[in-house]
Parts: C-alpha cells; structure tokens; sequence
C-alpha cells in the first residue's frame, strides 16, 4: 500500500493535489506571444487544429494525462471501484480538489474507461 493510499484512507491527502491550477495557469502566462510586424498585429498565420483523429486522445491516455497531474497512475490502478466510486472520485477530484479543466464529456470518458479497466471485477 502506498503512502498516498493511506494518506487517502485518512483523509489527510487534500493539501497534496493542489498544484494543478497553478501550473495550468503558470504555463498560460509563459507561453509567448504572437510575434507582431511592429503593428500590434500577428504576422504569423493562425495554426490550423489538429485533424478530428488527433482531437481526442485515447481514452486511457486522458486518464493518464488528467490524474498524474495530482498523483501517480498507479494510485489509480490499485483501486477496485465500481461506477458509483469512480464517479464519486471524479467528483472529488474536479469539485473539491479543483481539476476543473477536465471536461464533462472527458469526465464520462475517463469513469467509463476507469469502471472497465479497473472495476471490482478486474
């Protein structure tokens, strides 16, 4: 079991994943900015989105990417918890825990792959 683990059974991890908004908002503010031709313009053309097959990531790679913000995948992978739990969790991690960038549609992704992968019966 690990420390997190048992931090978690306490009750006591809620000051440990708390850095994931700082960093998002961290990298907004050191991304630079568009280089202007003296101006106030961009010069540079917008860049075009990905195709609608590199939109969405796989499933199990948004999980990866959304929860090891906080905490380890494998905190994740040791749990056994049923749809009820997982939703819970997920709660817990956008509402209390302040992983509001995830999206709803992600979020419904991430507990489906989460029940299937890793459900009490796996």
């Amino acid at each position: 079991m690990s420390w997190i683990s048992i931090l978690a059974a306490v009750g006591l991890t809620a000051g440990l994943v708390m850095a994931s908004p700082v960093c998002c908002s961290m990298a907004e503010a050191a991304a630079p900015a568009p280089e202007t031709g003296g101006q106030g313009e961009a010069t540079s053309a917008p860049v075009r989105p990905p195709a609608a097959s590199q939109d969405k990531p796989s499933v199990e790679k948004l999980a990866i990417q959304h929860c090891s913000v906080c905490h380890s995948f494998q905190l994740v992978e040791s749990q056994r918890l049923n749809r009820a739990n997982w939703e819970w969790v997920m709660d817990d991690m956008v509402n209390k825990y302040g992983a509001v960038w995830i999206s709803k549609e992600d979020q419904e992704r991430i507990i489906d792959y989460l029940v299937e992968r890793y459900g009490p019966e796996k």
